[in-house]
């Protein structure tokens, strides 16, 4: 689990944890739901934050709220790139 951060480049932060993921892993990104985004000062929209990831070389497969004033989304490699065991 990562908290997206709020400044920086989302390209760097997806590649980085994507280099970091187990084959078999899975990646949940924790950022402020739309109406919370102004209030926490977070500059990145949903669209940006999935399409950061799915740049990155990640499939996102779920989506849910983590508590009252953040979202999630869980990022994992992609099938056909997962090394057989």
């Amino acid at each position: 689990m990562a908290e997206v951060p709020a400044q920086g480049s989302l390209s760097a932060f997806f590649r980085d944890l994507e280099r970091r993921l187990i084959p078999s892993g899975l990646l949940w990104t924790v950022f402020p739901k739309k109406p919370f985004m102004e209030e926490l000062g977070f500059p990145f929209t949903w669209i940006e934050v999935q399409k950061a990831g799915l740049a990155a070389g990640l499939v996102d497969n779920k989506i849910a709220a983590f508590s009252p004033r953040l979202t999630s989304i869980r990022f994992v490699i992609p099938l056909a790139r997962r090394r057989n065991p």
